[in-house]
């Protein structure tokens, strides 16, 4: 695999908490974070990846090294969302 160049998403704000009081509006609740499942079979870039998805606010629920363990991950938990290396070792690539 090759090492990716991330981009954190321009996530909105939460708007700032009221004034609890009498009255005061209850605190919105802020979403969770997309959960994402990265796939890659290079140590080094996985651990890039997942570094640059946790700093741009994303939750990493796992890192496959290989196709058939990310289908297992994907179906056991299934994520939000899959960052692929399209160029996997192994039976299956990142395409399949």
């Amino acid at each position: 695999g090759m090492t990716p160049e991330l981009r954190p998403p321009s996530v909105p704000r939460a708007p700032a908490e009221p004034p609890a009081g009498p009255g005061a509006a209850a605190a919105p609740r802020r979403a969770a974070a997309p959960r994402v499942l990265v796939v890659e079979d290079d140590y080094f870039a996985g651990l890039a990846c997942e570094a640059a998805l946790t700093e741009a606010g994303l939750a990493v629920s796992a890192v496959a090294t290989s196709g058939e363990e990310a289908l297992a991950l994907a179906e056991a938990d299934p994520p939000d969302l899959a960052v692929m290396d399209i160029r996997l070792a192994g039976r299956m690539d990142g395409v399949e």
